[in-house]
């Protein structure tokens, strides 16, 4: 029997029809359905993400940018309304008669304004004209031109303050100082009130003025910490700039040297060696140092200033500066001690300031004996003078001391250095005011306690440029202020004999500052016996240091 075979099985092709159906819509489906997800990444999340943008923008318009003050309410930054022109190029007919025009009223270059005029889009031609010259221009009845009401950023005090409040640009965009370092805080309308007082401020920049113009000095710096908090009441550069005029040929001005400057510390380096040996029980007031002799190193060789024939204790290497006495000391304390200790004290990190111009020291490529020794005495590692202030205050406070730029910031202290050792070199820099001929009688206030070193650092091996250096702490007796200046490039006088060292140079510079700090903040006398010493005590022109 033969079997029918059908060709075309209903049933079978309506199965294959059915299947083929169901693919294509689960393939229209799905494109579908990336499509939706595609438009809406794209299209839809986009829009919204820019009116978002546009929203916190327009809210950030709104709300006022906060004001800076200075710890006593002085006011040192806020905001303005001002007029600002701008041109539509496409709209002018006349450039030449336009250029002519504008440079009157502007009062500036025809030759910069027919250059902008020539522009190809919408320009801004000049921010903060004057009500005068906005209604000149608006009688002008020039369809090209435009001005709109914009707000500006202002400084009061202008240079007083420029490396510490910094300043924006024309569209309120932080760039220096605060105003860059918290710029979020200010443009939620929050007011900053800083750790500076205007006055110890204003009278540190005259101070550091009289120094550079008394010897010549190619610059100064000059910071005043409260060494109990942390907290900077006077940061200085001079030369400094305004922060109201945006002025390229001024720019060279805002480096902040005090937070971003790394400089060769010298002298002021010996006290920190010698904290050093004491926080490791390697060195103690029994021991001496045999100075009489230079140590070579190569074509090189560290030398004292004043040599001195024989043996001489810690305190003596502090008071009569010695260079082989600090070196040989570095030298017991090795080089892990002294890489752990810098580590401690923070001579390998940036420092966590309010402001971004700050900088991490540079240390040695190799750490050697040769690097041990000159580091021993503040050669071979570049530091800021910041990070100087920090080191000196946490040795002295025994606590981790942390610089702020803001009034009354909370931090916690953490316990650093054992109380014996910042006991010692307190009195080890007290000494140095006591009994060093010179420095004591060109830096002490009788009364106070003054408390410090002297450093003198060259450029380089050699040079006859050097910086002069002071760093001071007062009263010892409970360490409240520490006042550090640097002079650079001084020139001796004949007040000085010709001498251009720290003690000469800045020493009498820190000494005039304290004295406007204990005026101005009416500071009493901390030690009597202090004063009494100070009617028996006379200066012979002749000693030199």
């Amino acid at each position: 029997m033969k079997k029918n075979i059908k060709i075309f099985d209903s049933d079978a092709l309506k199965n294959i029809h059915g299947r083929v159906f169901l693919s294509i819509t689960v393939f229209i489906v799905f494109f579908l359905l990336v499509f939706i997800q595609i438009f809406n990444v794209m299209i839809i999340q986009n829009y919204f993400s820019i009116e978002k943008k546009i929203s916190n923008n327009h809210e950030k318009n709104k709300i006022d940018k906060g004001n800076i003050f200075d710890r006593n309410g002085v006011l040192l930054a806020s905001t303005i309304l001002n007029y600002s022109l701008y041109v539509k190029p496409d709209k002018i007919k006349d450039i030449k008669g336009l250029t002519k025009k504008l440079s009157k009223i502007l009062n500036l270059p025809s030759q910069d304004l027919s250059k902008k005029l020539s522009s190809k889009r919408r320009i801004r031609i000049k921010n903060n004209i004057s009500p005068k010259q906005h209604k000149e221009i608006i009688n002008l009845g020039e369809i090209a031109l435009i001005t709109e009401v914009e707000k500006k950023r202002i400084y009061p005090l202008g240079e007083i303050t420029s490396h510490i409040v910094g300043f924006t640009d024309l569209d309120g965009n932080g760039l220096t100082g605060i105003e860059k370092g918290l710029e979020d805080e200010l443009n939620l309308g929050k007011d900053i009130y800083l750790s500076i007082d205007f006055r110890i401020q204003n009278v540190v920049r005259n101070e550091l003025i009289k120094s550079i113009e008394k010897f010549s000095a190619q610059s100064a710096i000059s910071l005043v910490m409260d060494i109990q908090t942390g907290e900077i009441i006077s940061l200085v550069n001079y030369p400094d700039f305004d922060p109201n005029i945006h002025d390229i040929k001024m720019s060279k001005y805002e480096f902040n040297s005090a937070t971003q400057g790394l400089y060769e510390m010298g002298s002021t380096f010996k006290p920190l060696t010698i904290a050093m040996g004491l926080e490791k029980n390697i060195i103690n007031d029994n021991m001496k140092f045999d100075v009489s002799k230079p140590i070579k190193i190569g074509k090189y060789q560290i030398q004292d200033f004043e040599p001195y024939e024989g043996e001489i204790s810690i305190k003596d290497v502090i008071v009569m500066s010695s260079n082989i006495g600090a070196a040989k000391i570095a030298l017991l304390i090795g080089k892990d001690n002294q890489r752990n200790f810098f580590d401690k004290l923070g001579f390998f990190d940036k420092i966590d300031l309010e402001i971004k111009e700050t900088i991490k020291p540079k240390e040695p490529i190799n750490w050697k004996n040769t690097e041990i020794m000159t580091m021993g005495y503040g050669y071979g590692i570049a530091i800021s003078p910041l990070h100087l202030c920090q080191a000196y205050a946490s040795i002295i406070n025994g606590n981790s001391i942390k610089p702020t730029l803001i009034k009354n910031k909370k931090t916690s202290l953490k316990k650093f250095y054992k109380k014996t050792t910042s006991n010692r070199i307190k009195n080890l820099l007290r000494s140095v005011i006591i009994e060093n001929e010179i420095t004591g009688k060109l830096s002490n206030i009788p009364g106070y306690e003054l408390a410090g070193k002297t450093g003198t650092a060259e450029y380089f091996p050699g040079s006859d440029k050097n910086r002069a250096s002071f760093i001071g702490v007062f009263p010892i007796s409970q360490p409240k202020y520490l006042v550090f200046a640097i002079v650079n490039d001084p020139k001796g006088i004949k007040e000085t004999y010709y001498y251009n060292t720290g003690g000469w140079v800045a020493a009498p510079l820190v000494k005039n500052i304290i004295e406007n700090i204990i005026k101005i903040f009416s500071l009493p006398p901390t030690s009597s016996e202090d004063l009494l010493k100070a009617k028996k005590h006379s200066f012979k022109q002749n000693e030199i240091i």
